[in-house]
């Protein structure tokens, strides 16, 4: 089974950082800057974008490549064919 580790590290990282937001809060010690965290937010949001581009893209060009120049044919039906009955 695989596990995601970002489906299971968010809900953790996303509480750490509201606690310590709240305790700097309250605390008034200067040390939390909300631009900063959202600026953070929006550069890891960006990156998870980009990995998904990238992989994509280099699935489509994976698939072009096998489906024109495969070596070798495992008798398998491709995921993405459709059935032929």
């Amino acid at each position: 089974m695989d596990i995601n580790v970002y489906s299971v590290a968010t809900p953790i990282v996303l509480t750490v950082v509201a606690a310590e937001a709240a305790y700097c809060l309250y605390q008034k010690n200067g040390y939390y800057r909300l631009d900063d965290a959202i600026a953070n937010f929006g550069t890891a949001i960006g990156h998870q974008i980009t990995n998904v581009a990238v992989a994509a893209l280099v699935f489509s060009f994976f698939t072009e490549i096998h489906g024109r120049w495969a070596i070798a044919d495992w008798g398998r039906r491709p995921a993405l064919s459709p059935r032929c009955t």
